[in-house]
């Protein structure tokens, strides 16, 4: 789904607030506290629920305004216009998905039109923060060859848990400079 519009009904800052987002290239920027971060959380919000009130994700419940939420409009492929609405309401907030052609829905309707993704695998595909941004120069290759992987493909974090664990069973039987490992022995004498 191509997100063409958000309409914020109260939004931490923001507060009967629309974007047009219907052009290609978008570029939110402005001083610290203008209200960035805020924007892609309500994206978050709008798709994936209201962060809970013991969550460490932050809520952005507004001060301006009674009215928490939202509605983003876009367009799919195979619905035509799709609009997503979440108010205030259950703990997540309450959700209505309403298709081109009439059709409305609530949670299911709106994972089959978001593949199944979740907040983790959205953010990790489609976001990063200028904290991420900030410390790619402190990575090494290894390090920025992980970072890289990990925000561009979705599953990355089982992968390269995978990797971290044949590595260190490998450091376990073999190590070029070891003496006593379980691989080592055999090479050793075979040299002598």
């Amino acid at each position: 789904m191509r997100i063409e519009r958000l309409d914020i009904y109260g939004y931490g800052k923001w507060v009967d607030t629309t974007f047009d987002l219907s052009k290609d290239v978008h570029l939110f920027y402005g001083m610290n506290e203008a209200g960035k971060s805020t924007l892609m959380s309500f994206i978050h919000s709008i798709l994936f629920g209201f962060p809970t009130r013991n969550s460490t994700l932050l809520r952005y419940e507004p001060r301006e305004s009674s009215r928490y939420g939202g509605k983003i409009t876009g367009h799919d492929p195979r619905f035509g216009e799709v609009i997503i609405e979440r108010i205030h309401g259950k703990v997540t907030g309450n959700v209505t998905v309403t298709l081109e052609d009439g059709t409305t829905g609530t949670d299911e309707l709106l994972d089959s039109i978001m593949h199944g993704l979740t907040r983790e695998s959205f953010q990790n595909i489609f976001s990063f923060s200028l904290t991420d941004i900030e410390n790619v120069h402190k990575l090494n290759k290894n390090q920025l060859s992980r970072y890289l992987l990990n925000i561009g493909a979705h599953g990355t974090e089982y992968y390269l848990e995978l990797v971290d664990q044949f590595q260190a069973d490998a450091d376990k039987i073999y190590r070029p400079s070891g003496r006593v490992l379980e691989l080592n022995k055999p090479l050793s004498a075979l040299e002598k």
